[in-house]
């Protein structure tokens, strides 16, 4: 049997806590739109440049819609989200796990936040992002890498 820290004991509860009550008014999973006629993309890769590592990151449209990132209490399975981890921090593109075979690779416009930890894609990109979903189904399963550029 593994033996558990305090330090972990109190990862995980903060890392529960944030899944559950980190979505504010008008902030949840974006709903997707259509699929197109694309092969299903496994994973998504975001390349932000001047972001910080976090346990809960979220990726956001221009205006400030979560397009991943906040969940209701529910809609994610918190035991997996604490034993995988809601996005990866490859070094690069190539060394990405989570974005599998046929990744989704988008350049972020920015980073938000006071810690610089949120994520800022395009319109454009973030509608990309939501009908790439609808087929590969990355998002539900935390296939998110966010590769940081210093």
């Amino acid at each position: 049997m593994a033996m558990r820290t305090i330090e972990g004991e109190v990862l995980a509860a903060l890392l529960v806590l944030l899944l559950l009550f980190a979505a504010g008014p008008g902030h949840v999973l974006a709903q997707p739109s259509p699929a197109s006629d694309e092969a299903a993309y496994t994973g998504l890769i975001v390349v932000a440049r001047g972001a910080q590592r976090s346990i809960s990151p979220k990726l956001l449209t221009p205006a400030g819609v979560v397009i991943y990132g906040s969940w209701k209490p529910g809609e994610v399975n918190v035991d997996y989200a604490i034993k995988v981890g809601v996005v990866g921090y490859p070094a690069s593109v190539a060394q990405s796990r989570r974005g599998g075979a046929n990744p989704l690779v988008v350049e972020a416009l920015g980073v938000t936040g006071p810690a610089r930890t949120h994520v800022v894609v395009s319109e454009p990109d973030a509608a990309r992002i939501r009908a790439a979903n609808v087929k590969g189904r990355f998002l539900e399963r935390f296939l998110v890498d966010i590769v940081i550029q210093h």
